[in-house]
């Protein structure tokens, strides 16, 4: 894969400032689709369907709807958060950058970034959930330079409890269910399952495959402050660029905030970035409306 002189988000911000009416006439078959695999699994006929969908990056990729659906609809993730963090990716990945992937999912990203790296290069991605692993496996299996891990991160190794929830959340999993308890309308017990994992520290994964990064990107879903407590010798020795899944005001940031401030006392400077991917020096988290904030080691 070659690294895209052009942007192929323009035309999907465009579309999403567009109204959902000239958004559905520009797919109406798949959002017809959408609709239909919706409404079964509203009424429990469905859990999910498998499809493979082209990107508009030079990959496809399997998914399960209904969760993923703007890949579905669109060929990428289109928040303004994800389409900004997409281009701060074009622009900051080497052919040679080493990157942890944590809360890999389906592998989207991990995809997009094995595309802007060479053999020289690695994406590890990690992710815990059974289901959302098979789809990684399938994605990255041939992608010589992606290593897939289906384990949790932690600050210590340990066994651990991992939530899972229904297709239409998977991408909330999580291995700290507490801020479900009282921030998500759409939480219920009863739709939710759980399961032990292996936990381990950053630190020792990495010890063992030999591997020092030049990014962690953290997508932890209330995990934040434990992954950071566990990467201590990597921060010492690599100094990796953080790059953290921030979430919006009417959600419980505190892992994230608690976190940032770890990282801080260690040395760490926060930016965000605005819409063309360039860096912001020091946002203010209480005004942030983005949902990734990036560390550097200064």
């Amino acid at each position: 894969m070659q690294k895209q002189t052009a942007d192929p988000l323009l035309h999907i911000e465009s579309l999403m400032r567009s109204g959902s009416i000239r958004r559905a006439l520009t797919h109406p078959w798949r959002y017809g689709y959408l609709l239909i695999v919706r409404a079964l699994y509203q009424c429990g006929a469905l859990n999910k369907v498998i499809r493979s969908r082209k990107t508009i990056f030079p990959f496809s990729i399997q998914i399960a709807l209904p969760s993923h659906a703007d890949i579905f609809l669109f060929g990428s993730k289109t928040s303004r958060s994800d389409i900004h963090l997409i281009r701060y990716l074009k622009h900051r990945i080497q052919p040679d950058s080493t990157v942890i992937d944590i809360g890999a999912s389906i592998g989207f990203y991990s995809l997009l970034i094995s595309g802007l790296i060479d053999d020289r290069g690695l994406v590890l991605a990690i992710e815990p959930s059974q289901e959302a692993f098979q789809l990684l496996q399938v994605n990255s299996a041939e992608m010589t330079n992606i290593s897939a891990r289906q384990i949790s991160v932690g600050a210590k190794d340990k066994l651990g409890t991992i939530y899972t929830f229904p297709a239409k959340y998977a991408e909330y999993n999580t291995l700290n269910i507490d801020p479900f308890l009282t921030q998500s309308r759409w939480y219920n017990h009863k739709n939710v399952t759980h399961e032990s994992v292996p936990v381990k520290s950053l630190d020792n994964i990495l010890l063992d495959l030999h591997i020092l990064p030049d990014i962690v990107k953290l997508d932890a879903e209330n995990s934040d402050i434990a992954i950071v407590q566990g990467m201590h010798d990597i921060i010492e020795k690599a100094h990796p660029e953080i790059i953290m899944r921030y979430w919006p005001q009417d959600r419980d940031h505190t892992q994230q905030v608690t976190a940032i401030e770890k990282l801080q006392s260690l040395g760490y400077r926060l930016y965000g970035f605005n819409s063309e991917g360039s860096l912001i020096d020091g946002p203010h988290l209480d005004k942030y409306i983005f949902e990734y904030v990036i560390l550097k080691y200064i």
